[in-house]
């Protein structure tokens, strides 16, 4: 089991234990007490409603966002994105190796 700490907008905290191979996106949607995320366009990279923030190091972890890829060119959109913090969560494939990954759901 891979284990997801997640801060929301509010700066609640809960940790979500699901399995390897499932996304970012439905960890935060259907797996914790609330859904974090409202991911309406279903995990299709259209929409931008999965959005999430990581720290710097689990940033750097993570498989590299590609610079002209679909994800950019949404969240570069979104008024509140960070160059090096923000991330579609149904773009990320959880792997053991992203173990106890931080989860920061900003403000809409």
């Amino acid at each position: 089991m891979i284990q997801v700490n997640v801060i929301d907008a509010n700066g609640d905290k809960e940790s979500i234990s699901v399995k390897e191979g499932i996304t970012l996106m439905e960890a935060l949607r259907y797996q914790g007490k609330k859904a974090y995320v409202s991911a309406d366009c279903g995990a299709c990279c259209a929409c931008g409603t999965c959005h999430v923030y990581l720290n710097k190091d689990w940033f750097d972890k993570l498989d590299k966002m590609m610079y002209n890829s679909a994800e950019y060119e949404l969240l570069e959109y979104q008024s509140n994105f960070v160059e090096d913090r923000s991330r579609l969560s149904c773009q990320v494939v959880l792997k053991k190796e992203y173990d106890g990954i931080e989860v920061i759901i900003p403000n809409e």
